[in-house]
């Protein structure tokens, strides 16, 4: 997030990027993480800078867009504007692995305690450039590039999704979605779905040239500028 984070602050915005529990340290880690432990940071976060500021947005990538959403659902019109990026509602994207159109069966089965979905090919990069120097980060020791994610941990980021498209209808805040056309993690219809379902201003950007990282792929340009464009909103 650090080149969104730069965009804005050039542009006179105060930013904060949270670090999620679990994350910064080792994959392991995220076992033990339920997914109201995400939601909970998040909403320290916004609380925290509500108490400083007239207006606050929010915006995030993967299980950050997710999260911005949430905020949304719990907050309502105390949010100035959502930015979604790459919303994982669905994981449904041409680069997962099978199983994953299965998890709710594979909860009850041993791959739940003991199976970690590995990081791989495109790693959710386009620009083969910048994606060999992040292939080239990830490790089973790396506490920035997680080679892999906990199928527990996988499960608890469904059962957010769930509550989330559940609860959408409850934003009342002015939605921007920006999703890749090729999302590797999740495909537009997580886009198709919260056009539906959000009853407040919605509207969206679809990258052409970007997998799953937008904000550090060949588009991340377009997509600070555009965060930034709709945030300036007043």
């Amino acid at each position: 997030m650090t080149y969104l984070k730069r965009h804005l602050e050039q542009h006179g915005f105060y930013v904060v990027v949270p670090l999620l529990p679990g994350h910064g340290t080792h994959y392991k880690n995220l076992n033990s993480i339920k997914w109201q432990e995400y939601a909970d940071y998040a909403s320290a976060a916004f609380e925290k800078l509500e108490k400083e500021f007239e207006h606050v947005s929010v915006s995030g990538l993967c299980l950050g867009a997710v999260l911005s959403l949430y905020l949304g659902i719990k907050y309502g019109d105390r949010i100035k504007n959502i930015c979604p990026i790459s919303t994982t509602l669905f994981y449904d994207g041409w680069s997962l692995p099978t199983l994953t159109a299965y998890i709710a069966w594979f909860r009850f089965t041993p791959f739940y305690y003991f199976y970690n979905l590995p990081e791989g090919y495109p790693y959710g990069i386009k620009d083969e450039r910048i994606r060999k120097r992040v292939s080239a980060k990830m490790s089973d020791t790396s506490t920035t590039h997680y080679s892999k994610i906990p199928f527990r941990s996988f499960w608890q980021m469904h059962l957010m999704n769930n509550f989330v498209r559940e609860n959408l209808s409850k934003i009342a805040s002015p939605v921007f979605a920006i999703h890749p056309l090729e999302d590797d993690v999740a495909s537009i219809k997580s886009v198709y779905f919260m056009k539906e379902k959000i009853n407040s201003s919605f509207d969206n950007l679809i990258l052409y040239d970007s997998y799953h990282l937008a904000t550090i792929d060949r588009e991340r340009e377009l997509v600070a500028s555009t965060v930034c464009s709709f945030f300036e909103v007043i």
